[in-house]
């Protein structure tokens, strides 16, 4: 039986509006009897965690391996219980996890660890059960009873089942009674989880129920619907976290952000870390309001912007604006020049500016830095504000770069329609190429730092949204490798020893999660693409491969409220291909354990530098392949 969000909903709704039970401590009730209704009394006998299984064991072929969807009912071997799996867990590994978590997932800002670590209900929490779910997956324990790969807890998903139980099952389940906050933190925090496994349909709608029970907390009137400055600052930075997942989770999907920036940029953003943990929740105090917003950004003082929190938040906005530029379309839908003032791109490049002149001298990117933010466990919050940046920079730059250049011998803008003006600076696109390819390899080399940070004897971290980075950064090296008279510094080895860094670090969790497994097979898929190319330069001009080539599907894209189906639009080959695999209701070449739901023909944009995080990315690039090369 395959149970969806749509039926629990509607058995929650049947089970608040059926009457009290009258019973004698057995199932069916009197009334449920006399009205044929089902009693809720009618559930699963519940064995207590620990408690051996009458069902068979089952294999695993890695101790890490995750079915390719997660069904909340089906999937789940045992009974609902109402002891928490974290009660088992000694305080010395419960702070291990919330200290891993809370450093290398820097979205989650939320976290008061003094609360989960010294509060009399902190160590049976929702929050401390996702974390422990979250660090079972990504940052395990080597050899722990407990959070280590082998442990029974982490193979069979014991805490992250516990929690969705615990609010959509257990005593009625949390979600449909009042809006609690602790709910919409852990669902949030469980739609990184499921991302990460290459769930993105579950990961999208279970970050939508936290939205709604943020806005039904009303985030945006905190003063008026918090009692203190701790609860104040707790909704303050559960909202904000809630803002850069988001854009995380939709990074190389088209959809639409559910907080829009001209709704949100006058909330005060959060108060400085230090302020925020020694904020006690047991005091009356009154919130001390932040003067900083994301509209007032660069007018406030240095001395009031001192903590790279804040930086981290605005880099997530501009990152996120130029997302969902590129995805309705980017060039091809701009109406003005990007050297134009009053163009989306210009005017981005001058908002990245200021972000990087408003960065105080300790937060600008050095290798000292960040072992300075090492000692404080803010590194890896420090690198990815950095890695966004570059990345913006990226984004911008390779828009506008010819997507397979075979036919220029240097930097230039695009040869394909929407063609540009003449640039009013003749060094304009040497300048542009030069920051795209250098904005790669300062990726490249905060990359090397984080993963020397990576230990394979205590276990590899995955972070899922820094393999999302490392993604991105080198399909921008190996074109850097494959193309280098587009690269005014013209050094392909350098660009070449990058990426196959990158790759070597997606490589080592191939085996743990599903989007680096899918990120490398486009990897290598581009760089046959590429090497294609660069070695029959002339066939490749003949046959003018280029974005126009590549099959578009800008009318999928926009239609993502949609039910109609998008059109299949031919490529020699690839559409009589498609409508067969539509026809036999499967997906061919499928690599394991990813799902997607949303798209089922087609990747979501034809731009091969934002595909990757779904199935249809490698379907597509496969069939591309396959058709010039036998062309």
């Amino acid at each position: 039986m395959r149970v969806t969000l749509v039926s629990i909903f509607l058995e929650f709704a049947m089970m608040a509006r059926k009457s009290k039970c009258v019973h004698e401590g057995t199932a069916p009730c009197r009334f449920c009897s006399l009205k044929g209704n089902r009693c809720v009394l009618e559930l699963p006998h519940r064995v207590k965690l620990g408690a051996h299984s009458t069902k068979p064991a089952k294999s695993y072929d890695s101790p890490r391996q995750t079915p390719a969807t997660f069904n909340w009912h089906e999937e789940i071997d045992e009974p609902p219980r109402d002891e928490a799996p974290s009660s088992k867990v000694s305080k010395e590994t419960l702070r291990e996890a919330i200290e891993r978590i809370s450093y290398i997932f820097p979205e989650f800002f939320f976290i008061h660890k003094p609360s989960l670590l010294f509060s009399a209900d902190g160590q049976n929490s929702l929050i401390s059960n996702t974390i422990l779910a979250l660090c079972g997956f990504f940052a395990p324990i080597e050899n722990d009873p407990f959070l280590g790969l082998s442990s029974p807890q982490v193979r069979d998903e014991v805490y992250s089942k516990y929690v969705l139980e615990k609010i959509f099952f257990l005593d009625g389940g949390l979600l449909l009674s009042t809006p609690k906050l602790e709910v919409a933190q852990s669902l949030l925090m469980m739609s990184i989880h499921e991302w990460g496994k290459g769930r993105n349909y579950s990961s999208w709608m279970v970050y939508g129920i936290s939205t709604k029970i943020l806005q039904a907390l009303e985030f945006h009137n905190a003063t008026e619907t918090t009692k203190n400055a701790y609860e104040y600052e707790v909704l303050i930075r559960t909202f904000w976290s809630s803002f850069c997942v988001d854009r995380i989770i939709s990074s190389g999907k088209n959809r639409s952000y559910t907080y829009l920036i001209k709704d949100v940029a006058h909330v005060p953003l959060p108060s400085p870390d230090a302020d925020f943990m020694y904020m006690n929740p047991e005091d009356s105090h009154v919130a001390v309001i932040s003067d900083i917003t994301l509209a007032n950004f660069s007018q406030i003082p240095l001395a009031e912007r001192n903590q790279i929190l804040i930086y981290y938040i605005k880099i997530f906005q501009i990152w996120g604006d130029i997302s969902k530029w590129l995805f309705n379309g980017g060039r091809r839908t701009e109406q003005k020049d990007p050297w134009a003032e009053d163009s989306f791109v210009f005017q981005s490049f001058i908002a990245l500016k200021e972000w990087k002149e408003l960065l105080p001298s300790s937060f600008q990117w050095s290798v000292h830095a960040f072992r300075v933010n090492q000692t404080v466990k803010t590194h890896v919050l420090f690198a990815t504000t950095h890695l966004v940046y570059n990345l913006c920079i990226i984004y911008l730059n390779r828009e506008y770069i010819p997507f397979l250049p075979h036919s220029t011998p240097f930097p230039q803008g695009p040869y394909e329609p929407p063609l540009l003006n003449p640039p009013t600076d003749p060094e304009y696109w040497k300048i542009h190429a030069s920051d795209l390819f250098a904005a790669a390899k300062n990726m490249a080399l905060i990359a090397s730092q984080l993963e020397a940070l990576n230990d394979p004897v205590e276990g590899i971290q995955d972070v899922p949204f820094l393999s999302n980075c490392y993604f991105f950064c080198a399909t921008v090296c190996l074109y850097a490798c494959k193309f280098p008279w587009l690269n005014p510094e013209n050094n392909p080895e350098e660009h070449e020893f990058f990426a196959n860094e990158l790759m070597s670090y997606l490589q080592k969790r191939i085996g743990i999660s599903p989007l680096s497994a899918n990120w490398l097979t486009v990897l290598d898929q581009l760089k046959e693409l590429y090497g294609f190319v660069t070695h029959d330069l002339e066939r490749a001009r003949r046959l003018n491969i280029g974005r126009d080539y590549f099959l578009k599907l800008e009318d999928s894209v926009q239609a993502v409220n949609s039910d109609v189906p998008p059109p299949i639009r031919d490529v020699p080959g690839v559409g009589d291909y498609l409508r067969k695999e539509e026809s036999n209701n499967k997906r061919p070449g499928s690599v394991p354990m990813m799902e997607d739901y949303s798209h089922r023909r087609a990747p979501e944009s034809s731009d091969l530098f934002l595909i990757g995080s779904d199935q249809s990315a490698h379907e597509f690039l496969t069939l591309f392949l396959q058709t010039i090369t036998t062309t």
